[in-house]
C-alpha cells in the first residue's frame, strides 16, 4: 500500500502538467472533419429512410421500437439492467448491444441487417458531431482531468474538466485524433495493447519458467497470434 501511494504522488505533478496545458485543436482539421462526418451522415441517414421505407429518428427509442419490435417483428430485447415494471418485465431496448445481439441472428447483406447496421452507423456519426467537433475551449485549449491510479486495477482516468469542459482524452475515436496537433518537441504515442491481458500472462509465466516460446508468444503481433482461436 505504502508503494501505491508513493506512486500517486509521483504521478501528481505530471498529471497536474498535462491538465494546465491542455490540447490545442487544429481549427482547419475539425472543420474538414466536421464536413466528412456531417456529409456521411446525410448519406447515411438517406439509405437508412429508404430501407426503412420512410423517415427514422434513431434517436427517437418509439419510432426504432416501432421498426424493430413493430413493422419488422424482432424478436425483443431487453435493458438488462433496467428496472422492471409493476409485472416485473424488463424495458425494451434498442441501444447498441440490443441491436448488435439482433444483427448477429440476420444474414449479412440482407435487408433488416442493412436497416440494424444503418440504425448504428447513423447514431455513431452522430455522436462523433455531438460529442468531438466543437469541443468548448478555455484559453484556447481543451481542457480535461487526468486522475491516476483511479480503478481497481490502478489505470488512470480521464474525463471533463472540473467546470465541466472538453471530453474523454483516453476515448477519443481515431478518426477525430488527426485535429490535435503534436506540440513543438513533443511526440504523441498511441501504445498496441490488443490482447494486453494475455501478453502480460505470458510475461508473468516466462519470468517463472524461462521459456523462449512464451516469450516468443508475448511479443507477437496482433496479425500473427489471437489468443481467442487457441
Amino acid at each position: 500500500m505504502a508503494t501505491l501511494y508513493s506512486n500517486f504522488r509521483r504521478y501528481l505533478p505530471l498529471t497536474f502538467e498535462m491538465m494546465k496545458r491542455g490540447l490545442e485543436i487544429d481549427e482547419e482539421v475539425e472543420g474538414r472533419l466536421g464536413e466528412v462526418v456531417r456529409e456521411a451522415e446525410v448519406v447515411l441517414q438517406k439509405h437508412l429512410d429508404s430501407l426503412a421505407g420512410s423517415p427514422i429518428n434513431v434517436n427517437s427509442a418509439p419510432q426504432v421500437h416501432a421498426l424493430l419490435y413493430g413493422r419488422l417483428g424482432l424478436p425483443k430485447q431487453h435493458n438488462r439492467g433496467g428496472k422492471r415494471d409493476e409485472d416485473g418485465h424488463l424495458p425494451v431496448s434498442a441501444g447498441e448491444d440490443a441491436i448488435t445481439t439482433l444483427m448477429i441472428k440476420e444474414e449479412a447483406g440482407s435487408e433488416v441487417h442493412q436497416i440494424l447496421e444503418g440504425i448504428l452507423l447513423v447514431r455513431r456519426a452522430r455522436k462523433l458531431l455531438s460529442s468531438y467537433i466543437g469541443l468548448e475551449r478555455e484559453g484556447g485549449v481543451v481542457r480535461y482531468t487526468i486522475t491516476p491510479l483511479a480503478t481497481e486495477t490502478f489505470r488512470f482516468t480521464s474525463g471533463k474538466s472540473a467546470f465541466g469542459l472538453g471530453a474523454n482524452m483516453q476515448t477519443i475515436p481515431k478518426p477525430m485524433r488527426a485535429m490535435f496537433p503534436v506540440p513543438p518537441g513533443r511526440l504523441f504515442l498511441q501504445p498496441d495493447l490488443s490482447q494486453a491481458e494475455a501478453r502480460i500472462d505470458y510475461l508473468l509465466v516466462y519470468m517463472l519458467t524461462q521459456d523462449q516460446w512464451i516469450l516468443d508468444k508475448a511479443r507477437l503481433r496482433p496479425d500473427e497470434y489471437d489468443q481467442h482461436t487457441e
